[in-house]
């Protein structure tokens, strides 16, 4: 049986991992692994997704290195773990609307 997988196929593929549900169920924080075409490093950033699939996801975080969401008791922050200038890995708050982001 011939394959109609294409090499560059795996630039398509996304993973999803570390969920977090945040605190009134509404929503879920994950890291979204993808490979951006012409690159062999994958990168991971923030994403929230509404549970009941009402909203579209959104992407909260820019830099290619976030990972690891977790809600506050609350559920107006979310901490993650990003790499802070000079490459060390660091955690980060912003606000669950993925605005105010801090070290």
């Amino acid at each position: 049986m011939k394959s109609n997988i294409k090499p560059d196929y795996h630039y398509y593929l996304k993973t999803a991992s570390n969920p977090s549900v945040s605190p009134d169920g509404t929503s879920v924080a994950a890291t979204i692994q993808e490979t951006p075409k012409g690159s062999v490093k994958p990168t991971s950033d923030i994403w929230v997704f509404k549970t009941d699939g009402s909203d579209t996801p959104r992407k909260l975080t820019q830099t290619g290195t976030a990972g690891k969401p977790s809600w506050s008791l609350d559920g107006t922050w979310l901490t993650f773990i990003d790499k802070a200038p000079g490459g060390l890995k660091q955690i980060f708050r912003m606000g669950a609307n993925g605005q105010d982001q801090e070290q």
